[in-house]
């Protein structure tokens, strides 16, 4: 056969494909008509054969446009999708087999490629000049999107072993499998489609996170379900050929990517409540050890940025207010310092936590009660108390401070690699290292001295253990240094050397007491005195330590009753016996006196021995009422009692408001005062819930309820205004009140609604006018 011939024959081929279609010939009568494989074979030789095979493959392409895909298109949008899309894969697979076998015969494969070309173009491309989206694209993208999530679905629910499997066989999804033979799942569009199903089933996940449970660590459980279920989705969407590098890099970048939109997205989710996670530290330590892992996967510095921009904006937004106490911005500040420290890695915590909290640092250090915070902070016995832990820490490791010590170099709280492990004890983040950087050590060395003092001269009577105190001094030596904590020192030996002091001029009164017949049994009775011997030099100045009771300063000069200033002088020559190179002098301000009272309790109609601890100030005061209230037979003046205990009238008037009722009484607005002769006691109070209003609350009898308001008056009149909890406070302790806070109020408020009691703006309450 001729060239001629061959093309003669072909071109009556391609009016049988324009007539019939490429299915005319699955049957082999129309081939052996025109000789056609004998017409290829002629034809199979360049540069023939490739503009034969071009011919056949571009009418082709136009009779299966004009067929196949018109008939796909409209299955598509009439919602019948998964059927047009198989009856395409079908003729397609049918119409492929032809061409290929024919390009084969003529020797050039590269007519091949432009039917799947042609495919991709007419299902997906936009048009060139109107920019219009063809038939069926809008209509197949969002089946394969719902299809999509059914399919991740399905994966997780059968099990990622038994998914991974199906990958492997090549046993993959119906119509992904029909995506891959067409070649549309190399394509952009679809390839875009996955990524957004798969981002959004990633943020999904994400966003069903739980915010109120800090207490679990969740990360490694997400991890593994994007290795199951989105890697496995990955692999059977693009299909990658194992002996195909590129398919398998595609992958691998697919799945990187996506691993990282999880710890972005989960560290994101986890930052945003980062304020919870602060305030419930210790017990958020896994979700603080899930962020410090996303942190450490992560390839770029988006979650390190939102982490510090967010933290430090919580900081400065919640914490830099007027109105917030600094006990409670310690507290926060505490917390943030330790949740960064286990996130952030040995090396880099001293800048991104001094960056984060430096603002809040200054804030608290202009703030008037900073120092004073940071050493209650410190020093309270409670066991939640974080400065009081790190200062175990200092303890057990024997790290010191000077004065100018770097701050560079301390952080120990590690976490080797991404292991999930707790922190051990020299692991725990050093939070005082980063207020010291801010505070003066001198500052809180010298709030300290007058927490001690007061600590040490508040104990009770006869009591002087210091057990407490000497555990807290030797944990600050280590943090400060010994030699700014030697007064410290000095005031601690000073009590354990008052303990000797007490028992030795004790043991001088049992003897003489034993050894003189004659005298009196109450003089032969146990030492009644224990003493506080304070050395000059290394005490604060006690002004500020209140005794038991009190809340004004006590004058550092009076007159003490006799009976007091004769027991006061009478330890005064024993200890002279003792010490004879040294000499006492009483601090008149501070000291306890225990009174026992002859009350008639009115319930029993007894008279029964009432003991009260006052202060040796408030002591004197009650003798000298007595004494005087017997010489004129009625009640003392103010003014006697005064000018007996050398002080003015005004002086006493501030002080005793604490005293009445329950020791003291008075009719005339304190211008006269008498003992009290009845046992005043609210111990038997019951209070019962009630509604509000001016009827007396259950439990409550009249006289209780005037004896009630009368030690409220006088305490508002001594203190002008009080809160609630200030004047249940002072209720509790010298009214031996059992109600609760809220008893309180609603008695507050039922006295306020009868006109007896008053509210001012600042919501204190106070004395009526007028």
């Amino acid at each position: 056969m001729e060239e001629d011939e061959a093309f003669a024959n072909l071109v009556g081929v391609l009016q049988v494909l324009k007539s019939d279609g490429v299915s005319a010939f699955q049957y082999p009568d129309v081939a052996v008509k025109y000789r056609f494989n004998e017409s290829l074979a002629v034809l199979s030789k360049p540069p023939l054969n490739v503009a034969a095979g071009e011919l056949l493959v571009r009418k082709v392409i136009e009779v299966f446009a004009d067929t196949t895909i018109v008939e796909y298109q409209r299955d598509m949008c009439s919602g019948r999708e998964s059927l047009a899309l198989r009856h395409l894969h079908e003729r397609y697979q049918q119409t492929f087999a032809i061409i290929s076998d024919w390009c084969g015969r003529l020797n050039s494969e590269e007519p091949v490629a432009l039917f799947t070309v042609s495919l991709r173009c007419h299902l997906l491309q936009p048009d060139l000049l109107t920019d219009e989206s063809p038939p069926g694209k809008k209509e197949l993208l969002s089946f394969l999107e719902l299809h999509g999530h059914r399919v991740l679905k399905s994966i997780e629910e059968a099990g990622s072993a038994h998914s991974f499997t199906r990958v492997v066989d090549g046993s993959c999804d119906e119509v992904l499998q029909e995506l891959h033979d067409l070649t549309l799942s190399s394509t952009s569009d679809i390839k875009a489609l996955w990524k957004s199903v798969l981002v959004n089933c990633t943020l999904d996940r994400i966003a069903s996170l739980d915010d109120d449970d800090f207490t679990v660590a969740r990360i490694q459980s997400y991890m593994q379900w994007k290795d199951d279920v989105v890697d496995v989705f990955v692999r059977m969407a693009l299909s990658p050929d194992p002996d195909d590098s590129e398919q398998r890099s595609e992958v691998n970048r697919w799945c990187k990517d996506l691993e990282q939109l999880l710890l972005v997205s989960y560290g994101q989710k986890r930052i945003a409540s980062f304020w919870d996670v602060v305030v419930e530290y210790p017990d958020s330590t896994p979700t603080l050890q899930d962020l410090r892992f996303c942190l450490q996967r992560c390839t770029d510095d988006t979650l390190r940025n939102g982490l510090i921009k967010t933290v430090k904006w919580m900081l400065v937004s919640r914490l830099h207010r007027a109105g917030t106490r600094t006990e409670d911005i310690l507290a926060i500040l505490i917390g943030t310092i330790h949740s960064l420290c286990v996130l952030v890695p040995k090396n880099d915590q001293s800048s991104m936590i001094f960056t984060i909290v430096g603002d809040t640092l200054e804030h608290l250090k202009k703030r008037k009660d900073c120092v004073s915070a940071v050493v209650q902070a410190m020093t309270q016995p409670s066991g939640d108390s974080t400065l009081n832990i790190d200062l175990r820490n200092y303890a057990s490791t024997g790290s010191a401070l000077d004065n100018g010590d770097s701050f560079e170099g301390v952080w120990d709280a590690t976490l080797p690699g991404t292991e999930q492990s707790s922190l051990s004890l020299h692991e725990k983040p050093d939070v005082l290292r980063v207020l010291l950087a801010t505070i003066s050590v001198n500052s809180l060395v010298e709030e300290y001295r007058q927490v001690l003092a007061s600590q040490l001269l508040g104990k009770p009577m006869h009591n002087f253990d210091t057990s407490a105190e000497e555990e807290v001094l030797e944990r600050l030596k280590c943090a400060f240094g010994e030699d700014v904590l030697a007064p410290c020192v000095v005031m601690i030996r000073d009590i354990q050397a008052s303990r000797r002091y007490t028992q030795q001029l004790g043991e001088m009164h049992e003897g003489r007491a034993t050894s003189d017949k004659t005298s009196s049994v109450d003089s032969r009775r146990d030492w009644p005195l224990s003493l506080d011997v304070l050395s000059t030099t290394s005490w604060p100045k006690l002004s500020s330590c209140l005794p038991a009771g009190e809340t004004q300063p006590i004058p550092d000069k009076y007159n003490p009753h006799p009976e007091l200033a004769s027991a006061m002088d009478d330890a005064k020559e024993g200890y002279k016996r003792l010490k004879a190179n040294q000499r006492l002098e009483w601090v008149l301000s501070h000291g306890n006196v225990t009174l026992e009272l002859q009350q008639k309790e009115v319930s029993a109609s007894r008279f029964v021995a009432v003991t009260y601890d006052l202060s040796l100030f408030s002591a004197s005061i009650v003798l000298y009422v007595r004494d005087i209230s017997a010489e004129v037979d009625a009640p003392a003046p103010l003014v006697a009692v005064a000018e007996r205990m050398g002080v003015k009238p005004q002086v006493l008037q501030q002080r005793i408001s604490h005293l009445i009722p329950s020791v003291l009484l008075s009719a005339d607005d304190n211008k006269t005062l008498s003992v009290q002769t009845n046992y005043v006691s609210t111990s038997n109070f019951t209070f019962d819930d009630a509604e509000e209003g001016e009827e007396q609350p259950a439990g409550l009898s009249p006289d209780q309820m005037n004896m009630l308001l009368s030690m409220l008056k006088a305490m508002l009149k001594a203190r002008e205004a009080c809160g609630a909890s200030d004047i249940f406070n002072s209720m509790k302790m010298f009214g031996q009140f059992q109600g609760s806070i809220d008893d309180m109020r609603r008695l507050l408020q039922i006295f306020v609604a009868q006109g007896k009691l008053a509210v001012n703006e600042a919501k204190l309450y106070t004395l009526p006018k007028g």
